[in-house]
């Protein structure tokens, strides 16, 4: 019968089914027809188990195409809206704008120039809707740049940097893009990338650059933080 051990059956099992995997301490056995490796713990099967153990988010993700959609839904437990890339059609637009009223939506393009056009674009259309940004250089592969070639890992920390539109308007000028050393200087397009980056508001010209920092309401005290870091001191 082979040994047990604090497992019970389990060791039994693992004598006589050396082919079965282990998920995340779990044990895995034969596959039910189409349906994956199944537990041998709770009945689930491995795709089921994958399902649960990701975090759920509440609001619906708007990405670009099919295979972004399929790389959020490896990472999170999210409903998710494609726009077909640049080809958004106003039906589109009008489901993003009735699960803004029902749940909220998080904008999640590529970090790219379409990408933020179709971001442009859903923020004008619906109000309020909230928005994650990827860093290009963990979107990369081949030469190409999306949020399907992103890992798993680094779309769930994109999604926890989301960004709500603040309500207050306007706080900031060119200035102070100035003052940050990231306009206007020599070397302030890469201050500015690792800045946005370090903000979740992604790359941007100084433009749009001040156009996020007032559209989510970021407090100057945050933004010098990040400053500061990217600078190597401490506060």
């Amino acid at each position: 019968m082979g040994q047990t051990d604090d497992k019970g059956v389990c060791a039994r099992i693992r004598q006589c089914n050396p082919a079965r995997r282990t998920r995340k301490g779990r044990l895995f056995g034969p596959p039910r027809s189409g349906a994956g490796l199944v537990c041998l713990q709770t009945g689930k099967t491995d795709n089921e188990v994958n399902r649960l153990s990701r975090e759920k988010i509440q609001e619906v993700i708007v990405v670009e195409g099919r295979d972004d959609l399929l790389a959020v839904r490896r990472a999170v437990d999210a409903q998710v809206i494609v726009t077909q890339g640049l080809g958004i059609s106003p039906e589109t637009m009008a489901v993003i704008g009735r699960a803004q009223e029902r749940c909220g939506v998080i904008v999640f393009t590529d970090p790219d120039g379409p990408g933020e056009r179709i971001r442009r674009w859903v923020t004008e259309a619906v109000p309020g809707a909230k928005h994650a940004f990827l860093p290009a250089a963990l979107a990369k592969k081949d030469g190409k740049v999306g949020i399907e070639h992103a890992s798993s890992q680094a779309i769930r920390e994109a999604l926890a940097q989301v960004r709500s539109p603040g309500t207050q308007r306007e706080m900031y000028n060119r200035d102070d893009l100035r003052l940050w050393g990231i306009d206007g200087v020599p070397g302030a397009g890469q201050r500015r990338e690792a800045l946005g980056e370090r903000l979740g508001i992604g790359r941007t010209n100084a433009k749009q650059f001040l156009q996020r920092v007032n559209h989510f309401g970021l407090s100057r005290s945050e933004i010098e933080q990040a400053l500061d870091a990217i600078d190597g001191r401490e506060r």
